[in-house]
């Protein structure tokens, strides 16, 4: 999606693009950062992948999911986490980049489609709009199969194009698809399974 959405915005060539994302600190094997017992808030940094904006476009798929693990690598060195932690206290929490930056959380694991308040199991469980941020979400479509859920903001000309990027990028239709063409015609299913 990072790349995707960073094409779809028609970034320059040389324009730095970044795709940042959570990383948990909790239960990780090998690590020696230790959460104290009994510590029950968060235990998380971000991990940054960053790349211009024309290699991102120019190069495969493949070489954005290798920024992706690399960054995410990176981040759960041994060590890195309480460097950031470090940072953070002694610069008050210092507000990272959002220029060009595509802030992702995967929470489709959170089971809050799973939520029941009294009145059955939840339809949507996420934000209630599009924010800086996108959560990918666990869903169903009409046909109760199982998907992820993308939601993200755009102005219309950008998602217009974001809906091109990703059908091209599975494989849906080819990049030369008409202009008018939406995710929904081609199919949830077949997104699901690629």
């Amino acid at each position: 999606m990072w790349r995707c959405r960073a094409n779809a915005l028609m970034y320059d060539d040389e324009d730095l693009v970044r795709v940042q994302f959570v990383v948990n600190a909790r239960g990780r094997k090998g690590m020696s950062l230790v959460v104290p017992q009994g510590f029950y808030g968060n235990a998380f940094s971000f991990a940054v992948a960053e790349s211009a904006a024309g290699e991102l476009r120019r190069r495969t798929y493949g070489h954005a999911l290798r920024l992706v693990v690399d960054a995410k690598a990176n981040a759960m060195e041994d060590g890195h986490l309480q460097s950031v932690a470090d940072l953070m206290a002694a610069s008050g929490r210092p507000r990272f980049a959002v220029a060009r930056t595509y802030v992702v959380s995967d929470i489709t694991r959170a089971g809050l489609r799973d939520v029941d308040v009294g009145w059955g199991r939840a339809v949507y469980g996420g934000p209630a709009t599009a924010t800086l941020a996108t959560f990918h979400l666990a869903g169903r479509n009409e046909a109760d199969e199982e998907g992820v859920l993308v939601p993200m903001r755009l102005p219309a000309p950008a998602m217009e194009r974001l809906k091109l990027e990703v059908a091209s990028g599975l494989g849906v239709i080819g990049a030369d698809a008409p202009a008018g063409c939406s995710l929904s015609q081609i199919g949830f299913q077949k997104l699901i399974q690629t």
